[in-house]
């Protein structure tokens, strides 16, 4: 992937760093508020689901029947994590939903690459961006658990070598 364009806005980029350090922040913030205001409830079913993969009960959720609802390649990440760090119960939440943080940032990235093939004006480029960036909206898509936030990224990144095939 070219991301020359990044060196040639380095304080645009510094903007978008920090809406990303804002979404770090976030996942910071106490557990309490982080779950009730964030996290949704089907989240907990890859929690659950991921650390008794980690542990060696499968893929369960109650440690006995097998269950085969969730993205797989969200449930590797969750699992990995959980695998490493499995006598806590908040950090490995905090740490999944960082991923999820640093696949807003990538995905960002990525449209902004895309935008930047459709639109000449570094101006409108920026706009769209900081939009897209700053869209309350986005708080609750890549901080709610899900594997929403992988989901985009893999589909940004669709969208964009579809562009550079048909280039």
């Amino acid at each position: 992937m070219n991301f020359r364009f990044l060196t040639e806005n380095k304080v645009f980029l510094l903007i978008l760093f920090s809406v990303f350090i804002g979404y770090i922040l976030l996942v910071l913030q106490p557990i309490e508020k982080l779950l009730t205001q964030f996290v949704v409830d089907d989240a907990f079913y890859y929690f659950k689901t991921a650390s008794n993969l980690a542990s060696g009960f499968g893929p369960t959720f109650d440690g006995e029947h097998l269950t085969n609802g969730y993205h797989p390649l969200w449930m590797g990440l969750n699992a990995l994590v959980y695998y490493f760090i499995s006598n806590d119960k908040i950090l490995p939440i905090q740490i999944i939903l960082a991923i999820s943080a640093i696949f807003f940032f990538i995905t960002t990235l990525i449209l902004w690459k895309i935008i930047s093939e459709f639109l000449a004006d570094k101006w409108i480029q920026r706009s769209l961006i900081l939009a897209y960036a700053l869209n309350p909206w986005n708080a609750s898509i890549y901080l709610n658990g899900l594997e929403t936030s992988l989901a985009l990224m893999l589909l940004s990144l669709l969208f964009w070598l579809t562009l550079k095939i048909f280039k």
